[in-house]
This record gives C-alpha cells, structure tokens and sequence, in this order.
C-alpha cells in the first residue's frame, strides 16, 4: 500500500469520526433537557428495602401529561418523597404513577404547568432499535455527577435477569441486555440510547469491580405506558413460578429430544433455548402442577422460547386459568393453572409497632423464604422485638398460637394483648426458612406510638396515621408477694442484695448512638422505696426502661429515679409491692475510708446471674483515666478508684469487707477505644463514699455542684517545674499525708479572652483557701455557687472567683423528633468535652431517608437560628417550626462541634416525618403532639 493510500485512509477515517463525534454531540445535546436528576427519600424499611436518601435518573417519555419513566427501585414499592430536578434546575415533586410488580420499571408524574423555564424534551422508546455491538450512550446521574455521559457497546441481549442477592429485590422472568461500560450509583433509570437519540434499553444495574452494566427490555415498558396513556389499568398475571432461560444444548440433558428441539427452533428461529422451571412458591396453584426443572413447551397451544410471550398469555388470563404443556423426563404432561393478579400480591399497607415495622410478605420475599405469600413480614426490626433476636427480615408466622396470614391480622392479635403483656411469637428466618424459631415478646407502646401508612389509590401516595391503643385494660388483681428464695448459701447475706439490672435506652441522645441494651448487677440499698445501686455503664439515663431480675427467676418491670450528674453511678426502683422482703436484704454501705492492703471479699453475679466469691485484698486506689469518644458522650472522669489483686473480671458487683459490708461498688466503666470510637469497658471499684453521696442525693434532691474541670495528677517535681512557691507546695502534700500528687487542669469550659476563670494548664493549689491534692477534696469543696480557687498559671498564683454549676439527678428532660432528628438541648458533655456553647438546639441523632439526611443536617450540629431569628432554647425552635406547611423550604444556621457556621436549606416534610416531643414530667415521660396538616 503506497504511502498516499495510507493518507487517504487516515483523512477517511478521521472525518469519518470527527462527523460521529458531532452526531453524538448533537443527539445528546437534543435530548438533555429531557433528562432528569430524580431525588428520592425511603423513610421507611419496607419490603427488603432500608430507609435512605438516594439519587437516581429518569427521563420524559411523555411530556405533555408529565410522565417520567425510570426503574421500579427508584419508584420504590414503599412510601417515599420524590422529585426531580431539570437540567436547568428546575425542580418539581414527584408522583408515583406505576412500578411493575416484578420488573425494574416504573412510572413517575408531575405537573408540567409547574415548569417555568424549559421545555423538555420527550425521548422516544424504540424497543427494536438495538442489536449486539451497537455503540450506546448511558446519559445520567452517575455516581452523583448530574449529566453525566458514559459509553458502552452492548454485548448480549439474552441473559437472564441478574441476581443482587437475597432479602433484596431482584428482576426474574425476563431477559437482560449486557453491555460493557461502567456505570455507578445514581445512573439507574437512565436512559441507554442510540446515536439518533432513541431509548433502546433502560439502565438498571451493574456489576462491582467490573465493567459490566445491565439493562431492562423497553416491550412491556412500551406495553405498560401505553396502557397508562389510555387511561388503561396494567394487566400482569402469574403463576407464581419463577422460569430461567436455558440453552438447548443444556435442554437435552433435561430430556428434550433432537426432534424437540429442531421443531422449536424452526417455530422460533432466533430461539437459543426454552425456559425451565427455576423455582415455585409452595401452596401456589402452579405448585399442584409444575415441578423444578419442567421445560415449558405451550400456553394455550402457543409454543413458548422466551419471556414476553410468556408473560402475555399471563397478563391477558388474569383471574382466569392457562392451559400448560411441559416435558419431565421426556415425558409430556398437560395442565390447567389458575392465573393470579401479580398486583394484587404488592402490599399496600405497613404498620409500625415499637419501632419496628411490619407488613404482609410481599411476592418478592416469598421466593427468597420459599413460602407462601402469606404471613407477616419484619421489614425492620427494633426494640422489643430485636431484643427478642426476632431481627430484620424474618417472617412471622403466628402469635399465641394463632396463624398470621397478614399484617391485619398481626394487628388484631396485638390489639388485644394488654400494655406489658409478654407475647409469644413464632418467626422464620431467611437464613433457616425451613424450620420456625420461638421468641418471647413484651408488648410495649411507652416510647414509639402504633402508626399505620396506606397506599392512596388516586395518587400513589402514602397516608400515614397515629393509632390509639386499643389494646384491653389489664384488670386490677391484688398479689401476693413473690417469694424470692435464694438457693445459695445462707451466709452470704449481701447475696440477697445482689440482683441483675436490665436498661433499654429507645433512641440516640447525649453522643449516644441508636437504640441501647445494656446490663449490669446492681445493690437493694432500701427495701422500703425498691431502690437498687448500680453503674452508668449499665443504665445511662433518665430516659429509658428498666428490668429488676431477682435469683435469676423473677423479673419485674422497675424505674430510673437518679443519674448521678458525675459519676459512674443510678439509682433505679423497683415495685415493692411485688417482692417479699422477706428474702432480700438491703446493703450495709460502709462509712470507713478505703485502707490499702485491707482483706475483702469480692462479690458479684456473673453473666448468667451465678453468684460468685473471691477472697483477696486492696492492691491500690488510682486514677481512673478513660478515653474519650470522638462524639461527645459521658465518660467518668475526676475519680479515684480501688483496684483489688487478682480481681473477678467475670462478675459484677461488691467489695465487701469481712462483716459483709460495702466498701465499693465493683463496676465496668464504658469508653472508647483508642481510636475514639468504638466502646470499650473497665473493670474497678467505686468507693463507698460515693455510693453514700449518691443515696443522699436521691433522697434529698439537692443539686451538685461542679467547678465543670477535667483534672488529672502529676508529682511534686512536675509542678515544682512549673514553678509552685515552696510553701504552696508543702501545705498540698501535708492535707493529704497518703496521695502525695498535685491537681492538674487539663481541660476547662471556653470562655473568651479577658475573661476570669480557671483554664487549661493551672494547677489547681486550694480550695476557698484549703489546700487539695485529691478529686474528691476538690469536689466536697465545691459544694456552693460560688468558690475561690487558687490556681498556678505562668508561674504565679491566681484567687480566681468560679461559678459552679449546679447538676440534679436528671440528665434529661425533654427530647424533640423533628425532620427524622432528635434534638435536645446542648448536653454537658458536648459542652465540656468540645467547648461549645449553651444555645441553640443539638441534633443528637438523624434517620436515613429523613428531610435530615437528604439536607445533610447531621448528628452534633447545632441549629442556632432559622430563618435568621435566633434559637437559644427548644421553646424558641418549637415556636419558629410548629406552624411550618408541608413542603415549605426554611433556612437553618448551624453550628457544627469546632463552632464553625454554616446555612443549610430544608424542605419540611410532615407526610411521613412527624414532630412531636418526649417531656419527663413528675417522674413519667409522656409524648406531646404538634401535629400539621398536608
């Protein structure tokens, strides 16, 4: 080939691809505005899917009524806030109009009055416009980049439908198209489109780690559509049997014979194979007929090789039978199956019950349990019913023995439970869906109200609703006491007085994250009021629920009644009406100081409530130095605790001396890891003397007061580097002949420049001018609003006037859920921890698929002001929130943990958020309602 044909050749094929470039140039700058950014919130768990905030694309197929077409995970089958944003950021709300049953289409609205400044453009669907080694184009919202174009070639148009795994959704009884290009999240519901810009597939998947990308069929979505233009209800029938495509190659091992095969791929010339019967759901009518690897030959005398024909004859015959021709082991058998409405098995109800979630098994799930489509699906599961192990996507089956078909009749059943009553629940679980599991339940309505959501037939939307209990009245009984009898041995006394506490906490707050279980052993210290000693580490706060177990055999429901406002110590109660005091006993709690070396007696219960003893002795009482949690939680801090030799760490419970009296609670300390997060415990004992304080405190209901320091110990030769004067340095060490340390700041609450108080780095010298070398001293000190601290700071001496804060056993009182957060006032440890101020309100906690999530207001942000008026109180936030529309856009100011601003925009949404707040009042907490309307 001579040189000149060489450039004739190149100058051809570089006009021939300059000119293709400009084509796809064009066809995709044609079709751009029809292209949308579609935004969806799952607020709910529903059918294998979580509650999310997510992005997707979609694209006008119809722009005169505003259709939307895009795929049926992002329709969702389950409620769900949807809109979608133009390509000139116009954005418009989202109505669902139709989602298939079974494969991954569906169907959004809106109004195009609505649309001010563009003109979308409707694309085309061209089901035939596609054929192995086409060029296409993914047009979409890629991994989040709106518009985004990517490239592929399509290389199959007959694999069967991929798998995305169990629990979830997955497409079966179609054929997929395979093409190679790399798509990510927020592509699905793209469109995939040909050089003149027609639809030749839909965009509904990928598979990780490679460059393989699945795509949906447009007939039936071109069938579907086109029945929705004319106003037509869409057909769609089953058998409730699942069919894979299968070679011929493969069929003849299944008994297809040469001459089978020859006259199907003669009737059915561009056949590769048959479909073979993949799965049946048991009980179904099929089931009676069709058996796992049946080929299907006809339906209704029509020889069958693919899907869509198949799929016709079902959508046609719905509510009425198919005759059904299939080969088994060579052998041809003839039948008649009932065709079910595939709609009809969607479920179109969900009801909420202590914050789980729950509706009828829906189809999709029934072929991963293989059961019938009946029985009561946990779409999530929380609580009660998590604490049980009844976990997310089991299925229960039935409730005192009566069989649950639906989500109806689990509603029924519980409603005539009483309020506390234990239930027993019979479940299957998806990893074992062969045999049931059996799990008590304790009906419980305290912190999560029954709501109820319904699909609305004229929209598509959702209509939830709060349920009043109609559960029936426990009747008024008179008890005798529970005889408590104790088959250990009688001369440990102070075993009676062990007994097993049991803490529920029902959501996130103060730096804690989600729902809370936890327990511990605690101390009877007054049989009279039912009060029980135990750590913080077992029962964290006001808010939240207790268990008493006594002997390992009577369990009694009981209450929070004081948190200590420092340190690792509760007091809960129980009902004294119902035990015998007879056989417990209370504890005697020492009034002596610790003594190294002293002979005790460690005792406790282990984790399956055995009561325990080891004899050994005081080694020590140190510094209990904890880490801190990335978030801002409790941890204890400013303490001195005992360290035995040779300690029990299996157990919890007492230091007792030989008179079986308390010398320290023998507690677990929480923290994080060294990482800060993650948690972690410690073992060590917490004198007495704090115990005593703590019942003291309970009782009288005074208020402690703190200097609000974080301290540590460092030696004499430390802060005589620091430069102490000798004097100051030898009336701390003669205060306290046995701990011969000096007090150390090592963090002190922000206050600005100019200001006095005491800060980072002083050496703490006195107390209202008594010299202090112990936490505790400092503490018993401090007990008035006001003292006179003497600190070394830069090698002087400073009398510095400090406010204390005064702290009550009630570490919270009031909790707010708004916009699927719960907010309450900026908690102590935020503010010592992190420096921040006392205003505004404090996003403990937000929920996936919330107006929170998708306007990215998280956990530990501040919101201090709304729409430019100041929020210093949860009175203030109520009062500029509470008479908000549904849908209003407002402005927010927050505040994150370093106090750097920043202004967030929400749109409120009270169809599926609702606001209400959790108020601790004369020791109950009771739930207060600002209801909205739509």
């Amino acid at each position: 080939m001579s040189i000149r044909t060489l450039f004739i050749v190149f100058s051809v094929c570089l006009m021939s691809c300059t000119n293709e470039t400009k084509t796809w140039n064009d066809t995709l700058d044609r079709i751009s505005t029809g292209i949308v950014n579609i935004q969806f919130d799952t607020p709910v768990y529903f059918d294998g899917k979580r509650n999310a905030s997510s992005q997707a694309t979609g694209f006008v197929v119809d722009a005169e009524r505003g259709i939307i077409l895009t795929n049926r995970h992002v329709v969702t089958p389950g409620p769900a806030t949807s809109v979608a944003i133009f390509s000139n950021n116009e954005e418009v709300e989202l109505v669902p109009l139709y989602f298939d049953p079974v494969h991954d289409f569906g169907f959004f609205s809106y109004k195009p009055e609505t649309l001010q400044n563009i003109n979308p453009y409707e694309l085309t669907l061209n089901p035939d416009g596609i054929k192995v080694g086409q060029e296409i184009r993914i047009v979409g919202n890629d991994a989040g980049q709106k518009l985004s174009i990517l490239d592929g070639t399509i290389s199959r148009l007959d694999r069967n439908a991929p798998n995305y795994g169990a629990s979830g959704y997955n497409d079966f009884n179609t054929f997929y198209i395979q093409a190679t290009t790399a798509s990510t999240g927020g592509s699905s519901g793209s469109p995939v489109v040909n050089i003149d810009g027609d639809v030749v597939a839909l965009n509904a998947g990928s598979r990780r780690n490679s460059s393989t990308a699945f795509y949906l069929p447009l007939e039936q979505i071109v069938e579907a559509l086109t029945r929705i233009q004319n106003n037509e209800s869409v057909a769609r029938g089953t058998i409730q049997t699942t069919f894979s495509h299968t070679p011929f190659s493969e069929l003849k091992r299944l008994g297809l014979s040469d001459e089978q095969a020859n006259e199907y791929r003669s009737a059915k010339p561009s056949a590769s194979g048959m479909l073979v019967v993949d799965s049946i759901i048991p009980r179904s009518p099929a089931s009676e007929f069709l058996e796992v690897g049946d080929i299907l030959l006809t339906v209704n005398n029509d020889k069958i090789t693919d899907f869509l024909t198949y799929e016709t004859f079902l959508g046609s015959n719905v509510g009425g039978n198919i005759d059904v021709t299939v080969l088994r082991h060579s052998e041809v058998l003839q039948g008649v199956i009932a065709v079910d409405d595939l709609i009809s098995f969607n479920p179109v109800k969900l009801f909420q019950f202590d914050d789980s979630t729950f509706h009828t098994l829906s189809y999709q799930q029934a072929r991963h349990f293989n059961r019938p489509v009946a029985g009561v699906y946990v779409a999530n599961s929380s609580s009660e019913f998590s604490k049980a192990g009844i976990g997310s996507g089991t299925l229960i089956v039935s409730l005192d023995g009566v069989t649950l078909n639906s989500v109806e009749d689990f509603q029924a059943e519980l409603a005539k439970k009483p309020e506390g009553s234990e239930m027993s629940i019979r479940y299957f679980s998806l990893r074992d869906p062969k045999q049931t599991h059996s799990a008590s339940v304790r009906k419980d309505d305290k912190w999560f109200a029954q709501r109820e959501c319904r699909k609305n037939d004229e929209d598509g939307l959702w209509t939830c609703e709060f349920l009043d209990d109609t559960s029936q009245a426990l009747a008024a009984e008179v008890t005798e006491p529970h005889q408590i009898k104790f088959s250990f041995d009688e001369e440990w006394e102070i075993a009676k007085s062990l007994v097993k506490v049991q803490f529920f906490r029902p959501f996130a707050t103060q730096g804690t994250s989600g729902v809370g279980h936890a327990s511990g052993t605690g101390l009877i210290i007054d049989k009279e009021k039912g009060w029980v000693i135990v750590d913080k580490s077992s029962v964290s706060s006001i808010l939240g629920d207790v268990e008493v177990i006594f002997n390992n055999r009577l369990k009694v429901e009981g209450k929070v009644v004081f948190i200590h406002p420092l340190h690792n110590l509760a007091i809960v109660s129980y009902p004294v009406e119902e035990i015998d005091s007879d056989y417990i006993a209370e504890a005697v709690i020492s009034d002596k100081p610790v003594e190294i070396g002293a002979q005790i007696i460690q005792v406790g219960l282990d984790y399956d409530g055995r009561f325990e003893t080891r004899e050994t002795y005081i080694e020590t009482t140190y510094e209990l130095w904890l880490n801190r949690f990335n978030v801002p939680q409790y941890i204890d801090q400013n303490i001195d605790v005992i360290h035995i030799v040779d300690a029990n760490y299996d157990i919890e419970g007492a230091i007792v001396n030989e008179r079986e009296e308390v010398i320290g609670l023998w507690s677990s300390f929480k923290h994080a890891e060294e990482e800060g997060s993650g948690s972690s415990y410690s073992a060590a004992g917490i004198p007495a003397d704090l115990i005593r304080e703590t019942i003291a405190l309970a009782e009288t209901q005074a208020p402690l007061y703190s200097l609000d320091l974080t301290m540590t110990y460092i030696a004499p030769y430390e802060a005589i580097q620091l430069g102490i004067p000798d004097h100051w340095l030898n009336r701390i060490l003669e205060s306290d002949k046995d701990n011969q340390k000096v007090v150390y700041v090592v963090n002190a609450p922000y206050q600005e420049d100019g200001v006095s108080g005491i800060r980072r780095g002083d050496v703490v010298l006195a107390v209202d001018d008594v010299p202090v070398s112990t936490f505790r001293a400092i503490e018993q000190l401090s007990q008035k609003p006001t003292v006179i601290v003497s600190v070394l700071r830069e090698r002087e001496v400073h009398s510095v006037e400090v406010a204390t804060s005064a702290l009550t056993g009630i570490d919270i009182d009031r909790v707010l859920y708004w916009s699927g957060m719960r907010l309450h006032e900026p908690h102590r440890m935020a503010m010592l921890q992190r420096g921040i101020a006392n205003d505004g309100v404090y996003s403990a906690s937000y929920q996936f698929g919330s107006p929170a999530e998708r306007f990215s207001i998280y956990a530990t942000n501040r919101i201090v002001e709304i729409d430019g008026q100041a929020v210093n109180s949860l009175d203030d936030f109520i009062a500029l929130v509470k008479n908000r529309d549904h849908r209003e856009a407002i402005t927010l100011k927050l505040l994150d943990l370093n106090n750097k601003p920043m202004v967030k925009t929400m749109k409120l949404d009270y169809r599926y958020w609702p606001f209400y707040e959790m108020k601790y009042d004369n020791g109950e907490w009771r739930k207060i309602n600002y209801p909205v309307e739509l």
